[in-house]
């Protein structure tokens, strides 16, 4: 007998039950489970087509496409971020999974996705929202019924879009949004200082963005101390809590250019924001409560301790521009296996999709070739 309301409780696939296989509700795999040694993917005789639907950060997914195998899976994008592209999307194409990027309409779009019974529905969430409350228990919710899979940049998005006890459920995974190596193989801009107004032998820092005024009260202090010694010194602010440092393309260039990347409070995307600064050869100085995922390059890392004052935090720059800086060549290849990659960031999502599709499998429920 056939339902005539969608179930997305069921297994997570929003089907009716007059759509199940005959002999009741499959049992299915964890979702976003990889196979063991022992049990290899099922081989799949066409690729695996997704549509990327929502606030899709562009840089990344133009980045991301790159890295992906084309035989294996097919990104679609819906023409515009309405609800209304992604539903014409939907109806039109024969997706087997959507990965939509999560904003205001995130809620909207997995459940029009659930009811349009496409089985594979991630929900990538690439940093903290906080809109309230109630709206934030309403996208949870809907994460928790309608989503099969979830990817967060960060711990805290995590926590924000699929609760604070996240890392209990299967379906959700931390995967910090990665940053292409291939803009850091590039060669160094020789004119670049030229073209800022800073000398070639100044000492140029970058200093991670903060919106937090104590730490900004602190970091004027650290640069007066740094002038004191070093009056041709230049402090220059790099990415933010809001502006995910990797999606501007002149960066690299940039950090390359510099002597020192500098962090004195911990912040959501902080980790990548030092990844980045370790493929460019950078030496760092970071707080002690720097999570420890971002010491990659070893030696580049110096880490100073809670409550030191601002005058030993200028002795500690201004030491580290006495010593040679890490080996470029051998950071870039260090930091190029770590998890802070586009390429690292594309076997991760290759993975996902391909664990979705043996879910289908299993239960019966893979669409055929069309």
């Amino acid at each position: 007998m056939s339902s005539d309301h969608d179930t997305p409780g069921v297994n997570g696939f929003g089907v009716s039950l007059g759509d199940l296989p005959k002999g009741g509700i499959p049992k299915l795999p964890t979702y976003m489970s990889l196979p063991g040694k022992n049990a290899p993917l099922p081989a799949l005789d066409r690729s695996i087509r997704v549509l990327h639907a929502g606030d899709i950060p562009a840089f990344w997914l133009s980045g991301l496409q790159k890295h992906v195998d084309p035989k294996k899976i097919i990104i679609d994008v819906a023409e515009s971020s309405s609800l209304a592209a992604f539903m014409n999307a939907i109806k039109q194409g024969a997706y087997d999974i959507v990965h939509i990027h999560a904003g205001v309409s995130g809620a909207a779009y997995l459940r029009a996705a659930a009811k349009a019974r496409i089985g594979g529905r991630i929900l990538h969430v690439h940093h903290a929202e906080k809109s309230g409350g109630f709206w934030d228990g309403i996208k949870r919710g809907a994460a928790r019924w309608y989503a099969t899979s979830g990817l967060a940049s960060t711990p805290q998005a995590a926590a924000a879009a699929f609760g604070a006890e996240w890392f209990t459920d299967g379906r959700w995974r931390v995967m910090p949004r990665g940053f292409d190596m291939e803009d850091f193989n590039a060669e160094n801009d020789p004119d670049l200082r030229a073209r800022l107004g800073i000398a070639k032998c100044a000492p140029f820092i970058g200093v991670y963005e903060t919106a937090v005024l104590q730490e900004i009260s602190f970091l004027a202090e650290i640069y007066k101390c740094v002038h004191e010694k070093k009056p041709d010194a230049h402090f220059a602010m790099v990415g933010s809590q809001r502006q995910a440092i990797q999606d501007d393309s002149t960066l690299p260039s940039h950090l390359k250019a510099m002597d020192l990347f500098l962090a004195v409070g911990v912040s959501e995307g902080g980790a990548t924001a030092v990844a980045a600064a370790q493929a460019a050869g950078l030496p760092c100085l970071l707080p002690e409560t720097f999570p420890d995922e971002a010491h990659l390059v070893e030696g580049a890392v110096k880490v100073m301790q809670d409550g030191t004052r601002a005058q030993d935090w200028a002795n500690a720059i201004i030491a580290i521009l006495s010593h040679a800086r890490p080996d470029a060549a051998l950071a870039r290849e260090i930091v190029g296996k770590s998890e802070f990659t586009l390429a690292h960031n594309a076997r991760r999502i290759t993975d996902l999709y391909q664990s979705q599709i043996e879910n289908f499998m299993d239960a019966g429920l893979l669409r055929s070739a069309e």
